[in-house]
């Protein structure tokens, strides 16, 4: 499945096309939509179209055989946008995909690549964005004729 985006739409979260040339290759330009869009892969935040049509290429993903920028730019075409991404996907995207950009900036450094490691460095970071932050719980003290907290 190849898609291409519109230009000037809304619906795309990321164009590998735009950034290719500032980031000297096609490589370097999918790193970050790639894991970000590895995580979305990893919790069913795809659209059913992109799941069924590429449906190796999904299973090759979750197994580590390929990465998201290879992802992105085979079965996506490059683009991220709502042909890929399912509502509820298009919506976190929306409202973190920028700061996310700005975290793996900011953990990885320089050269980000379309690793494994980088991905298992930055996803915990999405993760608590997605299930909300974990409220602190109080600890419950043990005491045998009751309990208390």
């Amino acid at each position: 499945m190849t898609v291409t985006a519109p230009e000037g739409s809304d619906a795309v979260i990321d164009d590998i096309g735009r950034r290719v040339a500032e980031a000297g290759s096609i490589e370097r330009a999918a790193a970050v939509p790639g894991l970000f869009l590895a995580w979305c892969v990893n919790l069913g935040l795809i659209t059913e179209a992109v799941a069924r049509d590429e449906a190796r290429a999904v299973v090759r993903l979750k197994v580590r055989e390929i990465g998201g920028g290879e992802f992105l730019v085979a079965a996506c075409g490059g683009v991220l946008d709502d042909r890929v991404l399912s509502p509820v996907g298009m919506d976190f995207a929306r409202r973190h995909y920028g700061a996310f950009k700005d975290h793996v900036r900011d953990v990885l450094l320089a050269p980000i690549e379309d690793k494994w490691t980088h991905y298992d460095r930055v996803a915990p970071w999405l993760t608590a964005r997605y299930m909300g932050r974990p409220r602190r719980r109080r600890k419950l003290e043990w005491r045998p004729w009751k309990w208390r907290r």
